[in-house]
C-alpha cells in the first residue's frame, strides 16, 4: 500500500546574513525568522530608509525586498494567529510601507514618466549598476512584489482593525493601477503573442532567462493582474510556445545548459498554470525539477544544476509548490489536493496531511482509495477558524473515474463541483465519502 504524508514545517534561515525574502516567502515564515526580519530593517536596510532617493543601490539590497518581507510578514501572521505580533512590529512594517509609498511619489514627480507610480531601483544581482543596460531602473517584477507585500499587509491590518489598515489598501489600489496602465503602454501588440516587457527602460529588449527567471508571469503571482487576464495568457504563451517552442520541460530544467531554462525559478509559471486549473501542465514541471535539478544523492535542490548546493531559494520553491499542490488558502477559499497526480488516488492509496499549518488555523487530512469499491473516503480535521470559508476538496481520480454522489457523516452532500467537492460552515471532524462511477 503507497502511503504519502505531508507535513509543512516552518524555519528560519540561520543568523549571519540578512535574510533572502525571496526564498524566506516560500516557507512562510516562522517567529524567529520574522524577528531577524525585523531585527535587520535598520541594520542592514531591507526596509529601505535611504534619505536620498538614488543612492547606491548596492548599499540597499534589491527594491523588492520590502515586498518580500511585507508579504513575508503578513503569511507570518496569518499561519500562526499571532496577532500580537503584528502590534509589536506595528511601526517597522508602516515603515516598509510607507518607503514604498514614498518612492512611488518620486517617480510621480518626474514630467512625462512612462513609469509614473513605479518604483526605481536595483533589480537583480545579474544586471551592473552601470552600463548601457543598466539594472537599476524599472522593473516589472520589482513592482508586482512591492505591490503584493504592501497590499498583504493592508489586508491584514485591515481585517484586524488597525486604522492603518483600509489607507494602505487604497494607496495599494493606486499602485495596482499605475503598473497597469505602464504594462499597456509598453507592451507591444504588434508581435503574437504580445510582448510584454520585463525591463520598462527598455521595453523592447529581449532577454530570455530574465524574461523567464524574474519576468512579467509575476503580475499573477503578486495579484496585480488575474491569472486568467488576456495579459497573463500572452505571457504564458511567449514563454511556452515562442521561446521554448511548446515544451515545460524546455522551460524548466533548459536544454545544452541550465540557464536555458528558470529551473526552480519556473515555480511562478507552474503555479499560476495549476491556479488556471492546467494541472498536468503543472505536474510536468514539477516533476522536471525533481529529476533534473534535485542532487539524486544528497536529495537536495540546487541553483542550476551543479552550483550553489544547498540553495535556499530553491528549497523554498519546491516547499512552496509541493504545499501549493496539497493545499492553497486563494480567492476566498481553502483549496486542497488541487495538484495531486491522479495515481495518488489509485486503488489502495493513502493520502496523509497532518496538521499543516493554513490561515484559519492547523488542518489534517487523511485519504483512503477504494476503487474497487468505488469509493472514496476521506477523514478531515477542520481549521478552527475555517468559518464561512468555503473548503474545496479535489479528487482527481484515475481511469476516468468520476463522481457520482458524495455522503458527509452519513447525509447526502449535494456541493459537487466535478471533481471537486465543496464544504461550507465545516467545523471539528468530517468523514467525506464520494461514491464513483
Amino acid at each position: 500500500m503507497g502511503r504519502l504524508q505531508h507535513e509543512v514545517v516552518l524555519r528560519p534561515r540561520p543568523h549571519g546574513r540578512p535574510p533572502n525574502f525571496g526564498a524566506l516567502a516560500g516557507y512562510g515564515f516562522c517567529e524567529a525568522g520574522t524577528a531577524q526580519a525585523c531585527q535587520h530593517t535598520n541594520a542592514r536596510r531591507v526596509f529601505l530608509r535611504c534619505d536620498e532617493h538614488g543612492a547606491r543601490w548596492q548599499q540597499c539590497l534589491l527594491v523588492a525586498c520590502n515586498g518580500w518581507a511585507l508579504w513575508a510578514m503578513a503569511e507570518h501572521a496569518r499561519l500562526t494567529h499571532d496577532l500580537g505580533w503584528i502590534d509589536k512590529y506595528k511601526q517597522k512594517i508602516l515603515d516598509g510601507c510607507e518607503w514604498i509609498q514614498r518612492e512611488r511619489r518620486f517617480s510621480l514627480e518626474k514630467a512625462d514618466n512612462l513609469c509614473a507610480g513605479l518604483l526605481y531601483g536595483k533589480f537583480v544581482c545579474d544586471m551592473p549598476d552601470e552600463s548601457d543596460l543598466s539594472g537599476e531602473g524599472y522593473f516589472t517584477y520589482a513592482d508586482a512584489i512591492s505591490y503584493m507585500g504592501l497590499h498583504g499587509m493592508g489586508e491584514l491590518l485591515a481585517e484586524c482593525g488597525h486604522a492603518g489598515g483600509e489607507p494602505l489598501l487604497r494607496e495599494a489600489e493606486l499602485y495596482r493601477n499605475d503598473i497597469v496602465a505602464a504594462i499597456d503602454r509598453l507592451t507591444d501588440k504588434s508581435q503574437d503573442p504580445w510582448y510584454i516587457p520585463w525591463n520598462l527602460n527598455a521595453p523592447k529588449y529581449m532577454n530570455r532567462y530574465l524574461y523567464d527567471v524574474v519576468g512579467p508571469i509575476n503580475l499573477a503571482y503578486g495579484g496585480v493582474l488575474p491569472r486568467d487576464d488576456q495579459r497573463i495568457q500572452q505571457v504564458i504563451r511567449w514563454i511556452i510556445d515562442r521561446t521554448h517552442h511548446g515544451s515545460l520541460e524546455e522551460a524548466a530544467a533548459g536544454g545544452k545548459l541550465p540557464t536555458d531554462g528558470a529551473m526552480f525559478y519556473s515555480q511562478d509559471l507552474a503555479i499560476v498554470l495549476l491556479e488556471l486549473g492546467r494541472v498536468e501542465d503543472f505536474l510536468r514541471i514539477f516533476y522536471t525539477l525533481l529529476a533534473a535539478n534535485i542532487s539524486h544523492q544528497t536529495l537536495t535542490t540546487s541553483e542550476w544544476r551543479s552550483n550553489t548546493q544547498p540553495h535556499v531559494h530553491s528549497i523554498a520553491s519546491l516547499i512552496r509548490m509541493f504545499r501549493t499542490m496539497m493545499i492553497q488558502e486563494r480567492d476566498g477559499g481553502l483549496y486542497l489536493l488541487q495538484g495531486t497526480p491522479r495515481r495518488w488516488m489509485e486503488q489502495g492509496k493513502v493520502l496523509t496531511i497532518t496538521e499543516a499549518p493554513t490561515w484559519y488555523g492547523a488542518l489534517s487530512l487523511e485519504v483512503r482509495s477504494d476503487i474497487e469499491a468505488r469509493l472514496i473516503k476521506a477523514h478531515i480535521q477542520f481549521p478552527e477558524r475555517i468559518g464561512a470559508t468555503p473548503v474545496r476538496l479535489r479528487l482527481r481520480l484515475p481511469d476516468g473515474k468520476r463522481i457520482e454522489r458524495v455522503q458527509i457523516n452519513g447525509q447526502a452532500h449535494p456541493g459537487v463541483e466535478g471533481d471537486s467537492i465543496i464544504l461550507k460552515g465545516a467545523t471539528g471532524k468530517a468523514e467525506v465519502v464520494a461514491y464513483l462511477v
